[in-house]
């Protein structure tokens, strides 16, 4: 799963504030966070040192370039995040999320669909 950078670093201050709550004891946390933290109580939530764990991997496996955001920054323009892909335009993605074809936002949606062009075999003469 690909997240952005600004979901990560929500993600991490919650840990952080988490952490920071005594919450990576079982016994210092409310029981609607404990069962969100074991699924209900089928798993094991982790201790402060897995929480450690868990931000460090956060921070090394989401490094290098975010795709959503050089999307944004390089076809928003003076819009940014409202701005438009040339190649694909919002009325196609607002038409795929009327018929229930996509729940992606719109610049995952640019993303997923240039995944697909990227991955799309070349024909003989150099057309997908």
């Amino acid at each position: 799963m690909k997240i952005t950078n600004q979901e990560r670093d929500t993600i991490l201050a919650a840990l952080r504030f988490y952490q920071s709550k005594g919450m990576g004891d079982p016994f210092n946390r409310p029981d609607d966070i404990h069962d969100i933290a074991t699924n209900g109580g089928d798993g094991i939530s982790l201790d402060d040192a897995g929480i450690d764990a868990l931000c460090e991997r956060l921070n090394v496996e989401q490094e290098g370039p975010d795709p959503i955001g050089a999307l944004i920054e390089e076809f928003g323009g003076d819009r940014g995040v409202w701005g438009e892909h040339p190649g694909y335009p919002r009325a196609d993605w607002r038409y795929q999320v009327e018929n229930g074809d996509t729940n992606l936002g719109y610049w995952e949606w640019v993303e997923n669909e240039l995944a697909i062009e990227r991955s799309a075999p070349v024909a003989e003469g150099g057309e997908a």
